[in-house]
C-alpha cells in the first residue's frame, strides 16, 4: 500500500509528507530516551518499596509443611 501512494501523490505532497513522518518520529524517539526517566524516576523508590513488601510478605506466608525433596522422596510431612 505505501508503494502504491508513493506512486500517486505529488513529489511535494510526498516531501511534506515523509518531513512531518520524520519530525514526529525524532520527536518520539526524544520523549522515549529523555523525558521517560525523568517521569521514571519519581516512581522508582515506590517501586523498591512495593518489591520489598512484597519479599517481606512470601517470606512471612507459612509454608504447607511439605517441600519439593520430601515430596520427591515420598515421605509426609509431619502433622503438628
Amino acid at each position: 500500500m505505501a508503494a502504491y501512494l508513493i506512486e500517486i501523490f505529488p513529489y511535494a505532497q510526498r516531501a511534506r509528507g515523509i518531513a512531518i513522518f520524520q519530525f514526529w518520529g525524532k520527536a518520539a524517539q526524544f520523549f522515549g530516551t529523555n523525558v521517560n526517566p525523568i517521569g521514571m524516576s519519581k516512581y522508582a523508590m515506590l517501586l523498591v518499596a512495593v518489591a520489598n513488601r512484597t519479599v517481606q510478605l512470601q517470606a512471612r506466608r507459612p509454608s504447607a509443611g511439605s517441600t519439593c525433596s520430601s515430596t520427591a522422596a515420598g515421605s509426609v510431612p509431619k502433622q503438628s
